[in-house]
């Protein structure tokens, strides 16, 4: 495993996990 790796697959899931805190939010607000 190298860092380079490992910083890219944090990026995604911080993506990931922004993007469902976004959908969450609008099924909330609807």
């Amino acid at each position: 495993m190298s860092c380079r790796s490992c910083r890219r697959c944090d990026r995604l899931i911080l993506i990931l996990i922004l993007i469902l805190i976004l959908i969450l939010i609008l099924i909330l607000i609807l």
